[in-house]
């Protein structure tokens, strides 16, 4: 499914802009300023974002809660 989206996603708009939208979801914009930038709807821009990856998020904790356990980067947890 990915393959074909992304295909569907080039013709239709080119490769430039495929770039620009993975560009997009890399850097965690927004869904309303993407759909706003290709001119789709935000439930499109969701779709689009399921069907080409999936997200990671990151949890790390305070250098002052690290400091408390002694610890130096240890506390990061990806879900």
């Amino acid at each position: 499914m990915a393959i074909t989206t992304a295909e569907n996603f080039i013709s239709q708009h080119g490769k430039a802009k495929f770039l620009r939208l993975i560009e997009m979801f890399q850097n965690n914009e927004s869904g309303p300023r993407i759909a706003h930038e290709f001119s789709v709807t935000r439930q499109r821009i969701h779709q689009l974002k399921v069907q080409l990856g999936h997200e990671r998020v990151v949890f790390v904790l305070h250098p002052e809660i690290e400091a408390i356990l002694g610890i130096s980067g240890a506390g990061r947890k990806t879900v």
